[in-house]
């Protein structure tokens, strides 16, 4: 399902629309936080009761971001369900990234209506985590090659 597909509320009677929102990339150095924004914006009808769900590589068939993974234990913060529904935010933050959490992040938001789900997800976020003590071994050697010439810097 794609998040600008319009779908029948289960019970048939209105239309439903979920748009989900996200940034294309987040960028973090190693053991800082990233917050992966997600916004979402619904039609048709007021929904009150909802949920949402963050999946790493793939949507539904990825491994859920979650401190019931064991792979994140710890380290996901969620916006309340007042703050969910009221300013339609579905942001995680992950704390004290790390190299192997660089990757594709999709958020996935689930509304109940009609005795069904209504589920919709965004286009996904590019989590680009760096190692800075890298960077600056690499920055260092970038100033040394521009300084002196390719010819006598040897790496």
């Amino acid at each position: 399902m794609f998040p600008d597909e319009k779908f029948p509320c289960l019970s048939g009677f209105h239309f439903q629309e979920i748009q989900v929102f996200q940034v294309p990339e987040v960028h973090a150095t190693s053991s800082s936080d990233a917050t992966l924004p997600c916004t979402y914006n619904i039609s048709g009808v007021e929904a009150i009761i909802g949920t949402y769900k963050w999946y790493r590589h793939l949507v539904r068939y990825g491994p859920e971001v979650s401190d019931s993974n064991k792979g994140f234990t710890g380290r996901i913060s969620r916006v309340n369900t007042d703050l969910f529904i009221n300013t339609r935010s579905a942001q995680i933050t992950i704390h004290n990234v790390i190299l192997l959490d660089t990757g594709y992040y999709y958020c996935e938001v689930t509304f109940l209506h009609h005795g069904g789900e209504i589920s919709r997800h965004g286009a996904g976020t590019l989590l680009n985590v760096t190692d800075l003590i890298s960077t600056y071994f690499f920055l260092s050697h970038i100033s040394l090659y521009l300084r002196f010439g390719a010819g006598s810097v040897e790496v």
